[in-house]
């Protein structure tokens, strides 16, 4: 199979193009592991809830529901932060890169050359 689409990094809309065609790989990725999760929740609870407590079998609706639910109780669906935790990482990588050039650097050199006195 081939594609016509050739990516350029200063052409607006293949930059667009690019961005909807992740997100909606992105999306039905996301929709094939939540139907698969929830036929194996499915399977799972079905092969040992019912012989541990006599309750019914479950359908994959209520599998889905069930791992919802969870997802609510335990979680929530947020991401719990806003994303700039990503700048501050970077920026704690660079003050360790300037600290090592000024430091670190002599500090480990000095320090591979010690000989200890009872050597």
């Amino acid at each position: 199979m081939k594609f016509d689409y050739e990516h350029t990094t200063n052409s607006k809309y293949g930059r667009i193009y690019l961005i909807l065609v992740h997100v909606l790989f992105a999306v039905v990725m996301a929709a094939v592991l939540a139907l698969v999760f929830g036929y194996f929740v499915m399977l799972l609870w079905n092969a040992v809830i019912p012989d541990l407590t006599g309750t019914h079998a479950i359908s994959y609706c209520q599998s889905i529901s069930l791992l919802v639910l969870a997802r609510i109780l335990v979680g929530g669906f947020s991401h719990h932060g806003s994303g700039h935790g990503h700048m501050k990482h970077r920026k704690a990588r660079r003050d360790y890169e300037e600290w090592w050039q000024e430091v670190g650097k002599n500090s480990f050199e000095n320090f591979k050359d010690y000989k200890h006195p009872k050597e």
